[in-house]
C-alpha cells in the first residue's frame, strides 16, 4: 500500500530472501509504515528482531496454525510508534 511516491504503509515479505527484502524496504517505508515477516519461527529470521529493533522498530509476534499444516507458525509485525495499524 503506497501513500506517497515511493513510500509504503505496509510491506509484506514471504519469499526466499524475505529478511533482505525488509532491510531494503526501510528507506521506502512511510513514517507510520509497518513490515510483516512470515515464518518467523525459523531461526534464520531471528536476526531481523535485533536489527530492526536497532532501527527503532518494535515487534508483535502472532502464533497460530497455518492452512494445510499440522504445526504452529509465527508471523511478526515490525512497527514504530504512531503506525498505520495503531499498535
Amino acid at each position: 500500500i503506497t501513500t506517497k511516491k515511493g513510500h509504503s504503509d505496509i510491506v509484506v515479505s514471504d519469499g526466499r530472501v524475505r529478511f533482505r527484502c525488509l532491510l531494503n524496504a526501510i528507506p521506502y517505508l512511510s513514517i507510520g509504515g509497518v513490515m510483516i515477516l512470515d515464518d518467523f519461527e525459523r531461526s534464520r529470521y531471528r536476526q531481523a528482531r535485533e536489527l530492526l529493533s536497532e532501527r527503532g522498530f518494535r515487534c508483535l509476534v502472532i502464533k497460530g496454525m497455518k492452512p494445510q499444516s499440522l504445526y504452529e507458525s509465527q508471523a511478526v509485525i515490525f512497527y514504530r510508534p504512531d503506525n498505520v495499524l495503531d499498535l
